[in-house]
């Protein structure tokens, strides 16, 4: 089968001769989920952006679907949502998320509703951002990326922004939406337990300029969210990670 996402020797450079990403090569599958994850400025979020179609490689290719990037979004097939939830202040949360349906020319309120029902969010759908808490917000901000339905989903650090027990309930949500939907699915994350809880693989990336530096897989058993994030096979998963990711890192210092 194709790959979901092809990343063949992709280079971005912004400046001459300063190379934000450089000769990256990385395969996708249907329907899995890939973490990026390493040190600010080894260019994860730079990788998101030209697999989302919102950048284009300098030099290399990117493919999507067996297409462009920019093919894949005007077939609506990629959802997008980043660490500030972009919701329109004058609407409500149904607004918000109907304004996808807007934009890609099918309005249908009761999917709008129905999404976010399925979200938690029924009792909430005529609030206004303000009114919303930060997981509340987010909530909203990832059903607009999913009410049209994408075959690839794309989020960067949408739990930043979001304190310690928050960001824990969250996670376990979209593990929960995941299960559901087994949409293929990158996320760049700061969070090695936030990787190891979503992951099928977490790429770990590495600097000046940035590139792979490993690739590990995560073979626990699914779900993960709930009591089976506190066993010893998940503690001892997030501390291999904890440890590769330090030693591209940290080049194998404390």
């Amino acid at each position: 089968m194709t790959p979901a996402v092809q990343c063949h020797a992709v280079t971005r450079r912004f400046r001459p001769e300063t190379d934000i990403l450089r000769e990256v090569s990385l395969d996708i599958a249907e329907g899995e989920f890939v973490s990026l994850i390493g040190a600010s400025g080894c260019g994860k979020t730079t990788l998101l952006r030209l697999i989302a179609g919102l950048d284009s490689p300098t030099l290399g290719t990117v493919r999507v679907f067996g297409g462009t990037p920019a093919e894949a979004c005007a077939r609506r097939e990629v959802g997008v949502a980043f660490q500030r939830p972009a919701l329109v202040a004058s609407r409500t949360a149904l607004g918000n998320v109907l304004l996808t349906l807007e934009i890609a020319g099918r309005p249908d309120v009761g999917a709008a509703k129905e999404l976010l029902g399925d979200f938690g969010l029924g009792a909430a759908l005529d609030r206004f951002p303000h009114q919303l808490s930060g997981g509340m917000q987010q909530r909203v901000n990832i059903a607009c990326a999913l009410v049209h339905k994408p075959r690839l989903l794309v989020l960067d650090e949408p739990f930043g922004a979001l304190d310690e027990l928050t960001r824990e309930t969250m996670t376990e949500w979209l593990a929960g939406v995941w299960e559901r939907t087994r949409l293929t699915t990158v996320l760049v994350t700061h969070s090695v337990e936030e990787a190891v809880l979503l992951s099928d693989r977490v790429v770990i990336l590495d600097r000046d300029p940035g590139h792979i530096a490993e690739i590990v897989p995560v073979t626990l058993p699914r779900p993960r969210n709930g009591p089976s994030s506190s066993t010893p096979a998940f503690e001892e998963a997030v501390r291999h990670l904890r440890s590769r990711l330090r030693a591209v890192v940290g080049k194998g210092n404390p």
